[in-house]
């Protein structure tokens, strides 16, 4: 093999190994968003008023 050749089928299986890659993210940071959107909608309102004001950077008033 001369050097900065390849041959096509490592061109397709890098083009694949790619994609699955791809894939494999993608699902993941949507399986992520998911079980994080489903523990916040489960969680009672209080908690999830802190933790907005946790990630804000300023405490709840006591009420």
């Amino acid at each position: 093999m001369y050097l900065g050749h390849h041959w096509f089928t490592d061109v397709l299986a890098a083009w694949a190994l790619g994609a699955a890659w791809l894939a494999l993210i993608i699902t993941a940071h949507r399986l992520y968003l998911t079980v994080r959107r489903r523990r916040e909608l489960a969680a009672p309102p209080e908690l999830t008023d802190a933790a907005a004001a946790r990630r804000e950077g300023r405490r709840k008033s006591p009420e």
